[in-house]
C-alpha cells in the first residue's frame, strides 16, 4: 500500500490491462485525490499522462473538465510526436541495415512497439540506439546526412556512455537521438553492455510502417531497464512511474518466455527489483512463481521513494522545508534503501544506510571535481 494518494493512483495506472478489482482500486484511489489541478503536471513528470488518461477512462472516473482537457492535450501531443519518431526511426534502421551496421534500439523507443498497445502510450524524451565502438564515426555520418545536428564534441567523454545528443526539427517537434557505445555507465574500466558483450539473440519488432527493427534479448532488456532506472545515472533520483510500468509489464508479458534460471544466474538484480516493485504495484501470482520471488507477505504501509539530494530541489522558503530535505537526503525510507543498496539476500537497514552515506560522499566528490575541472578549462 502507498500512503501518497497521487503515487498510489499512478501506480495502479501503470497497468496495461484492467481487471474488475483493479478498476475498483483505481476508482477508490482517484476518490482520495484532493487537488486534481496538480495531476496533469505530475503525470507528465512521471511519463504517465497517456496511461493515466487511458486507465481513468476505462475505470469510468469522472474528472474535472480542465484536468480532462489537459490530459487529452498531453496524450495527443505524445501520440503525434511518437508518430514522427516512428518515421524517423524507420529511416535510421533502414540506413543501418543498408550500411551493415549492427545496432539495438533501447528503452522507450523499443518498448513503445513491443510492450504498449499504442506507441503514443509510452512518452519518451529521446531515442537511444546502441552501436559498436568501431561504427560510431559512420553512424555520425549517417545521422548528419539525415539532417541531424550535434552539439559539443563528437567523441564519447570519459564520464558518459553515449555521444552528445543529435537533434532535428521535424513537423514542429524536436527529435533527439542518443548514440550509445555501451548501455550503462560503470565505474569499472570495462563498462557492461557493449555490443560485443551481448549474450542473447536480439528481439525483433515491427515499426508501424512495416520496417523490422531489433532490440536487446528479453532478459538483457529487462536487466537494462532495472539497472538504468535505479542504479546507473538515476541512482539518486526520485522514482519515475513510467519506469515501473516498463519493468513490471515487460516481466509480466514475457513471464513464460523468459528463462528464469538464466535470469537468476546472470541477472539476479532483476529478481531483487521485481520483489521491491511488488510493493509499488502487486505482481501476478504467475510472475512471482515463475521468477522464484519471495515478496513481503503483507505489503508495508511505509513505501516512499527517494526525495533527497541531488535530484530533489531544496525548499528554502521555510525552515521546515530545509529540515525535510536534509532528512530525506540522509534518512530515506527503508524500502528505497533496500531497493538501491540491498541484494538478493536480506540486508540490515544499518548496512544499506551506511552504503547510502558512502554513495552520497562519492557523488558529492565527483560533482566537486567536475566543477573544478570545468572552472579551470
Amino acid at each position: 500500500m502507498i500512503a501518497d494518494p497521487v503515487l498510489r493512483l499512478f501506480s495502479m495506472c501503470t497497468s496495461l490491462e484492467q481487471t474488475p478489482s483493479l478498476r475498483q482500486e483505481i476508482a477508490e484511489s482517484a476518490a482520495r485525490i484532493l487537488d486534481w489541478t496538480v495531476i496533469p503536471a505530475l503525470a507528465e513528470k512521471h511519463g504517465m499522462a497517456p496511461l493515466l488518461r487511458r486507465n481513468l477512462n476505462q475505470a469510468e472516473v469522472k474528472l474535472p473538465s480542465s484536468v480532462q482537457r489537459d490530459l487529452i492535450a498531453l496524450s495527443l501531443r505524445h501520440k503525434l510526436i511518437n508518430h514522427v519518431r516512428s518515421s524517423a526511426l524507420s529511416n535510421l534502421v533502414c540506413s543501418f541495415q543498408q550500411a551493415n551496421i549492427p545496432y539495438r534500439i533501447l528503452k522507450g523507443a523499443a518498448l513503445a512497439y513491443i510492450l504498449y498497445p499504442e506507441p503514443g502510450l509510452r512518452p519518451m524524451k529521446d531515442m537511444d540506439i546502441l552501436v559498436r565502438d568501431g561504427d560510431l564515426e559512420q553512424v555520425c555520418d549517417l545521422l548528419q546526412q539525415a539532417g541531424y545536428k550535434q552539439n559539443g564534441q563528437t567523441a564519447v567523454s570519459t564520464d558518459r556512455h553515449h555521444l552528445p545528443e543529435f537533434h532535428k526539427l521535424v513537423d514542429g517537434f524536436t527529435l533527439t537521438i542518443e548514440i550509445h557505445n555501451h548501455l550503462l555507465l560503470e565505474t569499472s574500466a570495462h563498462p557492461w553492455g557493449r555490443m560485443e558483450d551481448l549474450r542473447s539473440s536480439p528481439m525483433q519488432f515491427s515499426l508501424p510502417d512495416g520496417v523490422q527493427a531489433v532490440t536487446l534479448g528479453s532478459a538483457e532488456l529487462l536487466f537494462h531497464l532495472c539497472r538504468h532506472a535505479f542504479y546507473d545515472n538515476h541512482a539518486l533520483e526520485p522514482l519515475c512511474m513510467i519506469w515501473v510500468a516498463d519493468i513490471i509489464n515487460l516481466a509480466e508479458k514475457f513471464v513464460e518466455e523468459l528463462d528464469w534460471a538464466i535470469v537468476e544466474r546472470d541477472y539476479p538484480l532483476v529478481q531483487h527489483v521485481l520483489t521491491s516493485l511488488h510493493e509499488v504495484r502487486p505482481l501476478s501470482d504467475a510472475l512471482i512463481h515463475a521468477a522464484h520471488l519471495n515478496p513481503q507477505a503483507t505489503r508495508r504501509q511505509s513505501f516512499n521513494p527517494y526525495l533527497g539530494w541531488p535530484a530533489a530541489p531544496l525548499s528554502r522558503d521555510k525552515p521546515a522545508g530545509v529540515a525535510r530535505w536534509l532528512w530525506e537526503t540522509f534518512f530515506p525510507s527503508a524500502w528505497w534503501l533496500r531497493l538501491r543498496y540491498g541484494g538478493k539476500r536480506p540486508a540490515s537497514v544499518y548496512c544499506v544506510w551506511a552504503a547510502h552515506l558512502r554513495n552520497l560522499f562519492t557523488e558529492a566528490t565527483r560533482r566537486t571535481l567536475r566543477r573544478i575541472k570545468h572552472q579551470t578549462n
